[in-house]
This record gives C-alpha cells, structure tokens and sequence, in this order.
C-alpha cells in the first residue's frame, strides 16, 4: 500500500479491496493461494468495486500470493474490457513475490490497449509510477 488512509470496501477469501484516499485509486490485495475458480469470485468483486466507485486506477498487489493455478482465459480478456468501461484507465500489476507463471502476467500486457496495464515487481515501484499518471480529460467520469 502507498498509503495510510485506506477505506475498507469488500473482501472475498483471497481478496481485499480498499480506496486510498490519498492517492484516489482502488487498491486490490491479493493474498494467499488461487485456483481459477478463487480468481474469478475474486475478480467479480473487483469488477464490481470498480462500476460502483468509478476510479481510474486501480493498484492490483499480488506479492502476497503464496500459488496460483490461474490463467488469463477470454472470460478474462472480457473481465479487461468491463474493467475499462468501469472507467478504469489504469491497472497497476504487482508481482507475486512467489514465481508466478510468466505467461499469465505477460499474456495481459498483449491486451488490446485499455486499460493501460503494467506490471512492477515490488509495490513502492508500482506506486511511483501511478502517481506520476495522469488520467485523459475525455476519461474522466465517463
């Protein structure tokens, strides 16, 4: 987290998501181990989150993921898609400290654009760089 001044919102088994009001930015932390069945009710909340509160970012902080068996499939290409349209412009993806599979974090970098996604290994690197990002005018409360 980047900041003191979070605002618990929801959680599911494996996920807790927060607002920094602060940095104005949905934070997603992930802990534990995944299945994709996990990673989709997890997922869901996200979405979810991210229609009711109309952020542009979202700091997504997998480094307490102890093991994932999830993959990036087209139901999660869509969920990328559901996410932009929330209003989310940019998606901020923190490593698992644990190896992850590679391909599931550099198949969602290939996705078509938006939202903006990146991926850090640490989350003091994530959250310089989301700082620094400004939203378009035109996305503002789309």
């Amino acid at each position: 987290m980047c900041s003191d001044e979070l605002e618990y919102i929801r959680e599911v088994p494996g996920l807790i998501v927060s607002y920094d009001q602060t940095n104005q930015w949905l934070y997603a932390d992930w802990y534990g181990e995944h299945t994709p069945e996990s990673s989709a009710v997890a997922c869901q909340l996200m979405l979810e989150v991210a229609q009711e509160r109309r952020c542009a970012k979202i700091l997504n902080d997998n480094s307490n993921i102890t093991h994932s068996t999830a993959r990036i499939t087209d139901v999660g290409w869509q969920w990328m898609r559901d996410i932009y349209a929330s209003g989310v412009y940019y998606f901020v993806w923190v490593s698992p400290t644990s190896a992850m599979d590679e391909q599931m974090r550099e198949n969602a970098l290939r996705s078509s654009g938006r939202p903006f996604v990146v991926t850090f290994p640490d989350l003091a690197s994530a959250c310089s760089w989301l700082l620094r990002q400004v939203v378009p005018k035109e996305q503002v409360g789309e």
